[in-house]
């Protein structure tokens, strides 16, 4: 059984994380944990929060394989931003090079950065206001979120839950697991999508939980089909 990844005083679904701490699988089998501060304010820089605890059992995914690899891929050239889109730039620094995507304008936007250098950050987008829901671990009825985390790969081990299919994040090469809850996760997830990869020096995962009778996976492809990476 694979070790979780990426966890967090956030939605844990089948190895992915959506803010909290990054747990990675170390060589010894055991789990070195890496801190990421969650801020509860809103903010227009964005971060994740704190969303469904882990689930209590293993998920199916889809088909297994080899963890993303690292790839010198062309720059890709610039997203076509939807209308009535917003796009988040965010500046590098010392626990990310420069990033940007962009979120539906009435999506609601929140981040988390850690306070010790080289240790990564996470961006979080929600299609509702957490802070008048009011519940942290449940989803309201028909609501999706998604997750942008980085970390340094050499920090991490690893980047991603194993297995998935092939595809590209920002132009590099990635991979992508979906994982179904049937019956529904305790906190109303019915479906997660996890697009892992490694470029440079870090580890990028971008996640989408879905609490929704029929999955948003158009507005979450588009999400995804909009993220860059400054080299």
């Amino acid at each position: 059984m694979n070790k979780p990844l990426l966890a967090a005083g956030a939605l844990l679904l089948g190895g992915i994380v959506t803010g909290g701490a990054i747990f990675v699988a170390s060589s010894g089998g055991e789990e070195e944990a890496v801190q990421i501060q969650e801020s509860a304010s809103p903010s227009a820089s964005v971060t994740p929060g704190s969303l469904a605890p882990s689930p209590t059992r293993t998920p199916s995914t889809s088909s297994p394989s080899s963890t993303p690899a690292s790839s010198s891929a062309p720059t890709p050239s610039p997203p076509t931003i939807p209308d009535g889109w917003v796009l988040h730039s965010q500046q590098p620094s010392e626990r990310s090079p420069a990033l940007s995507f962009a979120y539906p304008s009435n999506w609601f936007p929140y981040s988390t950065s850690n306070d010790v250098p080289g240790d990564g950050l996470s961006v979080s987008v929600y299609s509702f206001n957490r802070v008048e829901w009011g519940q942290p671990s449940n989803y309201p009825p028909e609501s999706m979120k998604v997750d942008i985390n980085v970390a340094n790969a050499q920090r991490v081990g690893a980047c991603g839950p194993s297995g998935g299919e092939p595809t590209s994040l920002g132009g590099f090469p990635a991979r992508q697991v979906v994982t179904y809850y049937d019956p529904p996760h305790p906190s109303g997830v019915v479906r997660s999508i996890t697009i892992s990869g490694v470029h440079g020096p870090h580890c990028y995962i971008v996640l989408g939980a879905f609490a929704q009778t029929s999955p948003d996976e158009q507005t979450f492809h588009t999400i995804v089909d909009s993220f860059r990476v400054a080299d």
